[in-house]
């Protein structure tokens, strides 16, 4: 038995158990750069969990060996939250990639070096401060409207696997979770494997989990339940894969609950996937059209999926030369 996550208040850190047998199918990473930043004309509209692959500044790179790893583990996140409630699932940030076969294959996967060296991010106590706070300032991952989930390759001291805080309404530079590959926790990325069971953990918490109000929270830990060793946020795990367990067991702490208090199953950061519709735009001429809320934009012709019912508005920029002579098509 491994101690899963110790949560003060919004933070958590989590020791996770071996990996064991794929859960998935392998996802190939279409990326076709090395982005620093988040990729402007996302493939989703609303608000989004964005990915970055981080490394100190004297690290080794591993990007191109475990980038489709790594969107493997998301595509693993997504399939589990689905079989928990066909009804929602995470809005992962995604990005149009040419020739790709699969929806996780175009992860907009970030890749950060940072500018501290491995020693003074490997001490557990300001390691989680460091990077967020690194990663929202110097390279300006502190959009509202996401929230961001890091993997971090470099080495680290202990056995903390991950770490997270986060608002259930805020975004930006208050909600990051960091999944710390290199920790001695024996996670295995790729497959929906221990760094996914890891991930999905992290990101539960960065989401808002466990709420004030939770009817099961464990003694001196009011971060995690503790009803059932089969939740995922339970802070003691024996099992492998993150196929293996629940999200909020009974149903009665943090999802799906009939309390008056927050329910992450409305997070603005899910999803509806009964109600997904594209919006398909096209510039005509030259100049951008943006959108808002969270930033669908187009240079020549783009699509992004949206929840149902949400008024999306659209502005037209003219570029140099030109002027904005009107709207055509179904939404005019």
């Amino acid at each position: 038995m491994r101690l899963l996550a110790l949560a003060a208040a919004a933070v958590a850190a989590a020791w996770v158990a071996p990996a064991a047998q794929s859960a998935v199918e392998p996802v190939r990473w279409c990326g076709t750069d090395r982005s620093q930043a988040d990729r402007s004309r996302d493939r989703m509209g609303g608000p989004q969990i964005h990915v970055v692959y981080a490394i100190p500044a004297d690290g080794e790179d591993r990007f191109d060996a475990l980038s489709s790893g790594l969107a493997t583990d998301v595509a693993a996140i997504d399939a589990w939250w689905r079989r928990e409630d066909p009804t929602r699932a995470p809005r992962f940030d995604l990005f149009d990639f040419p020739n790709c076969e699969s929806r996780f294959g175009l992860l907009d996967l970030s890749f950060v070096r940072l500018p501290q060296p491995t020693a003074a991010l490997s001490p557990v106590r300001s390691r989680f401060e460091t990077i967020a706070g690194t990663l929202a300032s110097s390279f300006q991952f502190a959009n509202e409207s996401k929230k961001y989930l890091v993997f971090y390759d470099g080495t680290v001291s202990g056995n903390v696997c991950g770490t997270a805080s986060g608002s259930p309404t805020r975004g930006g530079p208050f909600s990051y979770a960091v999944i710390y590959l290199r920790a001695s926790c024996g996670t295995a990325v790729g497959g929906g494997q221990g760094n996914a069971l890891v991930a999905a953990h992290e990101l539960i918490h960065m989401l808002g989990a466990l709420p004030d109000g939770a009817r099961n929270t464990c003694d001196g830990d009011d971060g995690h339940p503790c009803d059932s060793p089969l939740d995922i946020l339970w802070p003691f795990l024996e099992l492998d894969l993150l196929d293996q367990v629940t999200l909020d067991v009974n149903r009665d702490d943090y999802y799906g609950h009939a309390g008056t208090w927050f329910d992450l199953q409305d997070s603005f950061w899910l999803l509806d996937t009964a109600a997904q519709f594209p919006l398909s735009l096209r510039v005509v001429g030259s100049g951008e059209i943006g959108s808002a809320p969270d930033g669908q934009s187009c240079a020549a012709a783009c699509s992004a999926e949206w929840d149902g019912a949400t008024v999306v508005d659209l502005r037209a920029f003219a570029a140099s030369g030109f002027k904005f002579t009107g709207w055509s098509g179904a939404c005019r």
